[in-house]
């Protein structure tokens, strides 16, 4: 009688990039609209990379996602502004408007690897 092996299972880990319309950071506070659409429809066992407006590759990690609608976080985005970036809310929002014409409500703290 012939002896079965065993066979070591190796999980297979799907990645995919997506844009992001920041530089390189150690941590993105931005507007979703800032992220190319498809990382929001992706299929879930995809692992998502960013990959900022200068072209460097980054696995990500969603330290916090807002909805804003209303503006119900801005004192929490201001101390978040402040805190990482000694701006204020209303300039980092400004900032972004500049760069893609508008801002959604929900709003996301990203560390980039």
């Amino acid at each position: 009688m012939a002896q079965r092996r065993k066979v070591e299972r190796v999980p297979v880990v799907i990645t995919a990039q997506y844009r992001i319309e920041s530089k390189s950071a150690e941590y993105v506070f931005c507007p979703a609209n800032a992220i190319e659409n498809g990382f929001y429809t992706r299929d879930a066992c995809i692992l998502p990379e960013l990959v900022t407006s200068d072209g460097v590759v980054h696995r990500c990690q969603f330290v916090g996602t807002w909805n804003n609608r209303g503006g119900v976080y801005e004192d929490e985005f201001e101390n978040i502004c402040q805190r990482r970036y000694r701006m204020s809310f209303v300039s980092i929002r400004s900032m972004w408007i500049g760069r893609l014409g508008h801002v959604d409500d929900f709003w996301h703290l990203i560390k980039l690897d």
